[in-house]
């Protein structure tokens, strides 16, 4: 049913996630039992290729119509993003507060494009700054583009994560503040939140039979930053997401004792590009209103 239901759907979007060694892309439909991927596609990729691949992958997904919305995310190695506690009621811009946070001699806030949100821990407004350069976002519009395609929006890959987790079922959704990690085949990502909102996050290699450590020394040094924007007390929960066959033995290892806090297990979402990409084009059907967007100065007007 779902199958058939997707096929007659008029509303479609694409979702494009650009990983470190590879690109994938996934079609969506929306019907009454929900978001139903229809079509997914993964290449293997290098930092040159980029632009080429994003069009190769876009091309047998668009078809003929270039109506449909496409969300692209980017990896973190990418991007510069942090957190700082703003006063209440102050007017403040991505870039005025880049410019204040990024100490560097080599990088100019000029070189780089930048978005902000701002959401509320404990009565403590807390602003968060994505960046990245220019010339990468440039790549990634302008290859869609060549294709007919205006993006959504372009985001950091581990918000659409974020946004499956907390929409999972026994997510602690009256938390001030938790954190997820999301375990891959080789990779995990970890990341404070409060709601859908990202606070702070770090990446992660998992090396097989020391999966445990790794999470450890992740969610330990998160937690240490987390002083910087007045969340560390009020992390009381940590979320796994991904890896089904880890979690006993994790539990095994005394993972919950080490760090301290109430520990959540999860099947998914993992930390995965095809399921990035397909998160990615779910959340187009129903447009988020705060949700960054690297994109946004770089793209021509909508029609």
């Amino acid at each position: 049913m779902k199958t058939l239901l997707s096929k007659l759907s008029p509303y479609k979007s694409i979702g494009v996630c650009v990983g470190e060694h590879e690109i994938s892309a996934c079609k969506t439909a929306s019907t009454p039992f929900g978001p139903v991927a229809i079509a997914l596609a993964t290449e293997p990729c290098s930092a040159d290729d980029v632009e080429e691949l994003i069009q190769k992958l876009l091309e047998p997904l668009m078809g003929s119509k270039r109506g449909f919305p496409v969300a692209v995310g980017v990896p973190p190695s990418r991007l510069y993003f942090g957190s700082r506690v703003i006063p209440a009621n102050a007017e403040t811009t991505a870039e005025s507060l880049l410019q204040k946070t990024l100490m560097s001699t080599t990088i100019s806030v000029e070189d780089l494009t930048a978005d902000m949100l701002v959401t509320t821990v404990d009565k403590v407004n807390v602003a968060s700054i994505v960046a990245c350069r220019s010339k990468f976002a440039s790549v990634v519009v302008d290859s869609l583009a060549a294709s007919g395609v205006r993006p959504r929006r372009v985001e950091p890959l581990p918000c659409p994560l974020l946004r499956k987790a907390v929409a999972t079922k026994g997510y602690p959704r009256r938390a001030k503040a938790a954190v997820c990690v999301f375990l891959g085949e080789s990779q995990g990502l970890a990341a404070v939140a409060a709601g859908e909102q990202p606070l702070a996050w770090r990446t992660f290699a998992l090396e097989a039979g020391k999966e445990g450590a790794a999470v450890v020394s992740a969610v330990r040094t998160l937690r240490m930053q987390s002083k910087n924007y007045g969340v560390d007390s009020f992390i009381e929960h940590l979320v796994i997401h991904g890896r089904p066959e880890l979690h006993e033995r994790l539990q095994e290892e005394q993972l919950p004792t080490m760090i301290g806090v109430r520990v959540i297990w999860q099947k998914g979402p993992a930390f995965d590009c095809a399921v990035i990409a397909q998160n990615l084009a779910a959340d187009c059907l129903k447009p988020k209103k705060n949700a960054y967007d690297l994109s946004r100065t770089l793209k021509g007007r909508a029609s």
